[in-house]
């Protein structure tokens, strides 16, 4: 059994139930009910910080990802179609935006490696010119 940081298994993450909110709470989230949504994010805060870790997000991103998570589930809650598909809703948004970053970053890093290659042939032209 693998236990987090936060000394829960990741045994206890996998096995929340698709049903955290009945059908008239999902009614409810969809209208914005905060109560409603405070559920929510308890009951799946650690699965969808689970998702971003294992993503290979550092803990700050991973932690951002959550965040972004729940901000886009209460923008959207609204076009929700079905309480049955919450879970899922939530994981797939989570991984997405974890491989988004991971993109960036891997982009950034491409970046510096032009710039880094670019500098140092100028460097040779300038040192071969003065020669």
């Amino acid at each position: 059994m693998v236990i987090l940081a936060d000394g829960q298994s990741i045994d206890n993450f996998m096995q929340i139930s698709d049903h955290v909110l009945t059908e008239q709470e999902f009614s409810s989230l969809k209208k914005g009910d905060a109560t409603v949504f405070r559920k929510v994010y308890e009951a799946y805060f650690g699965l969808i910080l689970y998702v971003a870790n294992r993503c290979g997000l550092p803990p700050s991103e991973a932690r951002d990802v959550v965040q972004d998570t729940f901000f886009k589930l209460y923008d959207k809650a609204a076009g929700l179609q079905s309480v049955d598909g919450l879970k899922s809703w939530l994981v797939i948004t989570a991984k997405n935006q974890a491989l988004d970053i991971l993109k960036k970053h891997k982009m950034q890093q491409q970046k510096l490696v032009t710039v880094h290659g670019i500098t140092g042939l100028s460097n040779q032209k300038i040192s071969m010119q003065s020669n």
